[in-house]
């Protein structure tokens, strides 16, 4: 088995010509003096296809100096809460913590904001919620809540994604909308697309929000920071 490509706590590993894909469980030892961190190999997908490919993998992005300078005096590590998704010979998934939710079943998963995702599959657009995320964190089994499935002729776009959400349940709308403001002069959308996390006695707060413009094909242009109240006078 040889691994060809490291994304994250995953591995896209080759065995016999096919592709497969490994999750590097973390665990915590206690079998010593001292308990350690290790990983523990999971195989999410079997080494039997052509093409694995992650996406929405981890930002590269840092905090600025003073704020790095800041979080290091107080003992703070920021880190994002993120998921991503994979793709297996064409077929896409919602990926977190080594489970694929539901399945690889989809044609296309579009990213909208940090929690929320539309997976398509046929003419249907299914709206997911990413749970486990900032206060409002809630550790459903699968991570993943479906909140509402739309159908559109011809190909999705923001625009009518917009229209069919506002036209449809209302705790829906309100809880995209709280992340993705109106339609700008350009025609784009600004989105609340990274979130940013640090722990301060075992409480955990917003260290940064990434805000890019949302295109009408879901494409992305980067926009501003906003920094939490915790770093907002650092």
């Amino acid at each position: 088995m040889q691994t060809i490509e490291t994304i994250d706590d995953y591995r896209i590993i080759r065995q016999n010509g096919k592709l497969g894909l490994i999750f590097e469980s973390p665990l915590m030892d206690r079998s010593g003096d001292k308990p350690q961190l290790i990983h523990q190999d999971v195989t999410v997908l079997e080494p039997c296809y052509d093409i694995v490919r992650i996406s929405n993998r981890l930002a590269s992005w840092d905090f600025p100096y003073e704020k790095k300078v800041y979080m290091e005096e107080h003992g703070l590590v920021a880190f994002e809460v993120n998921c991503h998704s994979v793709e297996a010979d064409g077929r896409h998934g919602l990926l977190y913590f080594g489970k694929i939710v539901p399945g690889l079943v989809f044609d296309a998963i579009f990213k909208l904001t940090y929690r929320h995702f539309l997976c398509k599959k046929g003419e249907d657009y299914t709206l997911y919620r990413f749970s486990n995320i900032g206060y409002e964190s809630v550790r459903t089994e699968n991570y993943f809540d479906e909140m509402v499935t739309m159908t559109t002729d011809g190909e999705m776009t923001m625009e009518k994604f917009m229209m069919l959400l506002k036209r449809g349940d209302k705790k829906v709308a309100e809880d995209v909308l709280d992340l993705i403001s109106g339609r700008n002069a350009g025609g784009r959308y600004t989105s609340e697309y990274r979130y940013y996390s640090v722990y301060l006695d075992d409480h955990e707060f917003t260290a940064a929000i990434e805000h890019v413009q949302l295109a009408d094909d879901f494409s992305v242009e980067p926009a501003y920071i906003e920094y939490g109240y915790i770093l907002d006078d650092a």
